[in-house]
């Protein structure tokens, strides 16, 4: 399976962008992007993909990732 190219159309007035998105599971599709990347877990848990990296996420965790692609 490979990482599809995300898209993201920030405000052009602002230097962020900001989602924020509560669902019952996270099912997000394996991605990628030029741009920062700032991920903050209020309350769940899981297995968590994140490039060449397997690990468990709980309540409270904060991701920050840049990937770096080809």
């Amino acid at each position: 399976m490979q990482p599809k190219l995300e898209k993201v159309f920030p405000n052009l007035s602002s230097s962020i962008f900001v989602k924020r998105e509560v669902v019952p599971y996270m099912d997000y599709p394996w991605h990628y992007h030029p741009e920062f990347e700032i991920i903050f877990v209020e309350k769940s848990y899981g297995l968590r993909f994140m490039g060449n990296h397997v690990g468990h996420f709980g309540d409270g965790d904060l991701m920050f990732i840049h990937w770096k692609y080809f």
